[in-house]
């Protein structure tokens, strides 16, 4: 589990969480999973892509920040006077996914379980966070950089297989913007 931290990475994290939309958790027992990613490059849109059992069908939920959080960072650190909150727009889309989908089949293959943590504290490192839960067991990790380390095949492959999902789901429900406390 990541431990109990304040590095810019999990405060990025959690803001993020907080924009995107409910995860799903399975009944304890059920045999059902929850898995998210969390992407927050550095550059580029930060997203978060869950996808969950349900019986025999898997569903897909994305939520894309279309304001770049640490973009406004840099621009509060540049104001002397900072606003409370700021309107951050989120796009949240919803479809299926097919039990064939790469990323359904290194799910079910239990890689999150097997994925290290290497999280740096930098501003401008791209960063990753998956949380798991296969209704018995779960886990939270978190990488910075990834395709820059060895060793970090596992990570490279949810976060590439991540990209195809998020090609599934029509980009068609709009939640109006969220307040974010800056």
């Amino acid at each position: 589990m990541i431990g109990q931290n304040s590095s810019y990475p999990l405060l990025l994290e959690q803001r993020v969480s907080k924009l995107s939309a409910n995860i799903i958790l399975p009944q304890p027992q059920s045999g059902l999973f929850s898995f998210r990613l969390i992407r927050l490059p550095k550059e580029g849109v930060e997203t978060v892509v869950d996808l969950y059992s349900h019986g025999s069908r898997f569903f897909l939920k994305l939520s894309r920040i279309l304001h770049s959080l640490r973009s406004l960072d840099e621009f509060s650190q540049e104001k002397t006077t900072v606003s409370q909150a700021t309107q951050i727009p989120v796009e949240v889309s919803y479809g299926d996914c097919d039990i064939e989908e790469p990323l359904v089949r290194e799910i079910r293959r239990g890689t999150p379980f097997d994925l290290n943590s290497n999280l740096s504290g930098g501003h401008s490192d791209s960063h990753y966070f998956v949380f798991y839960t296969d209704s018995h067991d779960c886990i939270a990790k978190g990488i910075s950089n990834p395709f820059e380390l060895k060793q970090c095949e596992l990570w490279t492959r949810l976060i590439t297989y991540s990209y195809g999902v998020e090609q599934l789901p029509p980009r068609r429900f709009y939640q109006r913007a969220a307040l974010a406390s800056s």
